[in-house]
């Protein structure tokens, strides 16, 4: 009888070591992504400047440590930050991680379309432009575009693109400059075939006759007018387009993650390479309309939140702005909720309160709240304590905490002489 027993105990322990075997295995292999064809990444710090090359349908995952790895064309083990761009062959490009492009085509229209992009979406080079995956076949053609990634990094694409830096009497050319933000002042600009550490004052990039690049002073100009700041293009926007793809048509294939969602899961911008288009378990609550979600795919492994801010009314005159806002879900923020209005033209920030009181901080409670600026005519430092009439605003709703930063609103407005428009354009920071 007791022989039995411990047979059958041997017996039981032999089968659980299996199972985990298998789902060792198995999960590995889910979380195994490959790339599509031969090309390579630009791992670039502000003393590093590194070129990995890789093969078609070479696989690349996540580590511990969440940095990607992958074996090079010489076989070596190579380790890069999520944060990067992919470069192919054919001159396409997907991202690594989870973020956000501009259509750069719709500078001058009164509506910029803001989109948030993942590793499944493939943007094909063809015939001097840019098409991006999604679903259905309805895909997005731009000419030009600028891409961001995280918070100091940033990608330029398109024809007819150069830039001009410091010390440099020629313009330089190239199919996309990618663009880090080193330090306050000072940015890497780089491609596959050169590399500079400049001041970002004197940085100009010229797509076409009608656009330019100020890394001075962070803005975008079409026509010689400033139309948005690089820091608009932000990631998880309030109304950002998702361009969801299809199993079958994917930049980078799918992995697996820890919730899901349809529509835009609230999980955290980072989880990427395993959060796209995967399945998986978790107590991860979906988004509406992804609200600082993940958008199309699953949730991150971190605990995810999907509180909301929404426009509940503005009463906007030429010199002033009183705009009602209501916070849904507010226990789910984490870190601090904080206010920004911003003038796009001078980059200077506005001052106002925030239920009478002089601060931008919102408290975490369910319910409405309202940013009222001053229409006293005076500037303290860099803040400007009123609007200016026919000038556009840049009004932000996010968190912080010492990790990370989530967008829940975001709204540009353009006060006029007798009047204001609104002007519908959303987008997010990482």
């Amino acid at each position: 009888m007791l022989k039995n027993r411990f047979v059958i105990i041997i017996g039981l322990s032999v089968i659980t070591l299996v199972l985990l075997i298998i789902g060792a295995v198995t999960l590995y292999e889910d979380n195994s992504l490959s790339f599509l064809n031969d090309g390579y990444i630009l791992s670039t710090t502000a003393s590093t400047d590194d070129r990995y090359y890789f093969s078609a349908n070479t696989k690349y995952k996540k580590n511990v440590d969440d940095d990607v790895v992958f074996s090079d064309r010489e076989s070596n083990d190579v380790v890069v930050d999520p944060a990067s761009f992919v470069h192919y062959a054919d001159g396409s490009i997907t991202f690594l991680k989870r973020g956000a492009i501009v259509n750069l085509n719709e500078l001058n229209n009164p509506i910029i379309s803001y989109y948030n992009v993942t590793n499944d979406n493939l943007i094909s080079y063809d015939s001097d432009r840019y098409v991006i995956t999604t679903n259905n076949d309805e895909n997005v053609v731009v000419n030009s575009f600028v891409g961001r990634i995280n918070d100091s990094k940033y990608i330029i694409a398109g024809s007819d693109l150069s830039v001009k830096i410091p010390d440099q009497s020629e313009e330089i050319s190239g199919s996309y400059f990618e663009v880090l933000f080193i330090e306050e002042g000072i940015v890497k600009v780089y491609n596959e075939e050169d590399s500079f550490q400049v001041t970002a004052q004197g940085t100009y990039f010229y797509i076409g006759d009608n656009i330019i690049i100020n890394l001075g002073d962070n803005k975008i100009y079409y026509d010689g007018e400033a139309k948005m700041l690089l820091s608009q293009i932000t990631i998880n926007g309030d109304e950002n387009i998702e361009l969801a793809v299809n199993d079958d048509a994917t930049g980078g294939g799918s992995g697996t993650g820890d919730g899901t969602g349809e529509g835009g899961s609230a999980g955290d911008e980072d989880g990427d390479l395993g959060d796209e288009d995967g399945t998986g378990e978790g107590d991860e609550t979906t988004g509406e309309e992804g609200e600082t979600g993940t958008g199309n795919g699953t949730g991150s492994d971190e605990v995810v939140d999907n509180a909301m801010v929404e426009l509940v009314s503005a009463d906007v005159t030429t010199t002033s702005l009183n705009i009602k806002l209501l916070l849904n879900n507010a226990s789910s923020v984490r870190g601090t909720l904080k206010a920004y209005i911003t003038n796009v033209s001078t980059g200077n920030d506005v001052a106002f309160t925030i239920d009478s009181k002089d601060t931008n901080v919102i408290e975490l409670s369910n319910g409405t709240f309202d940013i009222v600026t001053s229409d006293t005519d005076a500037v303290d430092g860099t803040r400007e304590f009123h609007l200016n009439p026919d000038t556009e605003y840049l009004l932000r709703i996010v968190s912080e905490d010492s990790n990370n930063s989530n967008q829940y609103f975001q709204k540009i407005f353009r006060t006029e002489n007798l009047g204001v428009s609104l002007e519908k354009m959303y987008a997010t920071e990482s």
